[in-house]
């Protein structure tokens, strides 16, 4: 079976899925991580994960992350991992492609050790928000940053925790779980894509911060929820971002939060300043 490009060629499905699968591998560094770089000031996309604001990723102290850098986001980790196994499923049915499948199964299982040995936090107990390449380090060590956001939830759909053992895997899932159900991620709306936390740690209510709730990351954490079991969980956050929807009266791409949870039915965007217009001229 084939597909057109945008060349107007033909390409068969397997065809492209080796190359897909071959630049992943290409990409995985020393430390088994797929990093990304921002290729230059002039770039409009700060972030080459789900999350593409200027301030989408801050340190604890609101400073932000450097993108021009080498740096690595969790949920890309998982979503590579994810592709070299399916990919590698596809293409060990014919058998001239057993050697690249086992090429891809091993490389995934690398990427695999290093999201638990390098991105997860044993003292907070959950996933970091990404690791940001160390300006004075020529050996470009990376520097973990440690704010709290949903994107560990995000990780629930993922195949990661498929082979863990199930006290293993429960290692991982409770503590997950349960800081997005307390008051730090949960409201009306859904999982703000910040801790509350760190709510003051901009001036502004920013594009991806503690004052917002993504529908579709919330669906994408629910759907996470549902894979692990949780099937009352994931639709407790459905039916969240369908009321919020019902009382707003539209699907936004995002619902603006108050401190307490509660949703900001009719927010006025001409008395508060969009963090992506903010910082564009700092860059």
């Amino acid at each position: 079976e084939t597909v057109q490009k945008k060349d107007g060629q033909t390409e068969s499905i397997v065809d492209c899925v080796r190359n897909s699968a071959n630049w992943i591998v290409d990409n995985i560094g020393s430390d088994g991580l797929v990093s990304v770089k921002r290729r230059s000031k002039l770039e409009n996309f700060f972030g080459h994960g789900w999350k593409d604001s200027a301030t989408a990723y801050i340190h604890e102290d609101g400073s932000l992350v450097r993108t021009t850098g080498r740096i690595v986001y969790p949920e890309i980790q998982t979503l590579s991992y994810d592709a070299l196994k399916n990919a590698a499923e596809l293409i060990e049915q014919d058998d001239k492609y057993w050697d690249l499948a086992e090429t891809y199964y091993l490389q995934a299982n690398k990427i695999k050790r290093a999201i638990f040995s390098s991105l997860w936090n044993n003292d907070d107990q959950y996933f970091v928000s990404c690791l940001e390449q160390d300006p004075k380090s020529k050996q470009m060590r990376m520097m973990p940053v440690e704010t709290v956001e949903s994107t560990a939830g995000r990780m629930l759909d993922s195949r990661i925790f498929d082979e863990l053992s199930e006290i293993e895997k429960q290692k991982y899932l409770n503590p997950i779980i349960d800081r997005l159900f307390s008051d730090s991620f949960l409201t009306e709306a859904g999982i703000r894509t910040r801790s509350r936390e760190y709510k003051y740690s901009l001036k502004f209510t920013d594009y991806h911060g503690s004052e917002v709730s993504w529908p579709m990351d919330t669906y994408v954490i629910a759907n996470g929820l549902r894979r692990q079991g949780f099937v009352k969980l994931a639709e407790e956050l459905e039916n969240r971002i369908i009321n919020t929807t019902n009382l707003t009266g539209k699907y936004l791409e995002f619902f603006f939060i108050r401190d307490d949870g509660s949703v900001i039915a009719n927010y006025d965007t001409k008395k508060n300043v969009d963090a992506k217009e903010t910082m564009s001229a700092q860059f």
